[in-house]
């Protein structure tokens, strides 16, 4: 069980750029190899990234946060689809 930590905005908005680097890295996977180590590497990203929270955070923040996990989330929902095309192609 985890609990929900409270950050300062700088650490909060490092955050979602964090998640944002992760969807540019996706893009760089060329092999089945790597998108499994990107994967794994997100999810891990995703679970800290889930647990914080910021009281002072602007609306736009909490925005940006919501469309960078929304982004990860919908690559790493992909992800095993493009293995397997990696896979198939090899």
């Amino acid at each position: 069980m985890s609990s929900n930590k409270t950050v300062p905005v700088a650490e909060y908005r490092r955050a979602y750029d964090r998640l944002h680097r992760k969807v540019n890295d996706y893009h760089a996977c060329c092999s089945a190899d790597e998108v499994s180590h990107w994967k794994e590497m997100t999810q891990r990203v995703l679970t800290e990234v889930s647990n914080i929270s910021c009281s002072r955070a602007k609306p736009d923040d909490v925005e940006n946060m919501a469309k960078a996990r929304a982004r990860v989330e919908g690559y790493l929902a992909a992800a095993d689809e493009r293995i397997e095309a990696y896979k198939r192609a090899a």
